[in-house]
């Protein structure tokens, strides 16, 4: 038996998140499990480091599938990459061991959320970022962004908390990137990139997170009010759910 681990790039604009679904074949996960047993002949079970929701796009998500056959690793990248529609690629693909699993294996997840706030909407940012129309206070955005790192319960920042049997989490670092794309390493007039790494993360926590920074930067709350926020662990007590085309996973740490 052979393992194999496949870091993926996707648009996630017009499909129904990575995790397979009952109602639809529209997921990545699915898009990708059909066209690696086309290729191998085998029916695998291909397993994803975490899911993204509908909408939500990816710089670099990790699978891995096992199966019988020994592949070569630039035949597989090539053959599947012929076979996927032109906004799902696979980026690489190399032989694991077999212990090696995608979620269970992750060290750290980074994970990047996109705002325009330039004077003018971007028109070619607008399926990859949350256009703010107000003014923000970078300041207190950054001291929310603070108070949000470290370990806690984070049950406020999840839907359907009721759902997870374990909901604290460590949060390494929040950093916020103004007029800079760290996704694309170049100057970005009025973009604003809200970078979050952590060991894992919860059901919609990264874009509630995001949400409440950026209600903090509204005015909405004070940064004090994530210390209330994080220890009542009351979904209704946070800000707003960022939508889903302005969220990139970056990368999976090993």
């Amino acid at each position: 038996m052979n393992n194999y681990k496949l870091v993926i790039m996707y648009d996630g604009s017009r499909y129904n998140g990575w995790q397979k679904q009952n109602d639809t074949d529209n997921t990545i996960q699915q898009i990708l499990t059909d066209a690696i047993a086309a290729y191998t002949g085998e029916s695998i079970k291909l397993i994803g480091s975490g899911r993204t929701d509908a909408g939500v796009h990816a710089l670099a998500q990790t699978a891995n599938f096992r199966c019988r056959q020994r592949l070569s690793e630039d035949e597989l990248v090539e053959a599947l990459n012929k076979k996927l529609p032109d906004d799902i690629r696979v980026r690489c693909a190399s032989r694991v061991p077999l212990d090696f699993h995608s979620r269970h294996s992750a060290k750290s997840k980074v994970y990047v959320y996109r705002l325009d706030t330039g004077p003018v909407r971007n028109a070619f940012e607008r399926k990859y970022s949350w256009r703010i129309d107000g003014s923000l206070d970078a300041d207190a955005m950054k001291k929310a962004a603070e108070k949000l790192t470290g370990e806690h319960d984070f049950k406020a920042f999840c839907t359907d908390a009721k759902e997870m049997p374990y909901t604290v989490k460590n949060v390494y670092s929040i950093t916020i990137h103004e007029d800079y794309s760290c996704l694309w390493d170049r100057k970005a007039e009025g973009i604003i990139e809200i970078e979050f790494c952590g060991s894992g993360f919860l059901y919609n926590m990264v874009r509630i997170m995001a949400g409440t920074i950026v209600d903090t930067g509204l005015g909405k709350f004070k940064p004090q009010d994530i210390d209330k926020m994080l220890s009542c662990g009351v979904r209704s007590d946070t800000g707003q759910l960022a939508p889903a085309k302005g969220l990139f996973l970056k990368k999976v740490e090993y």
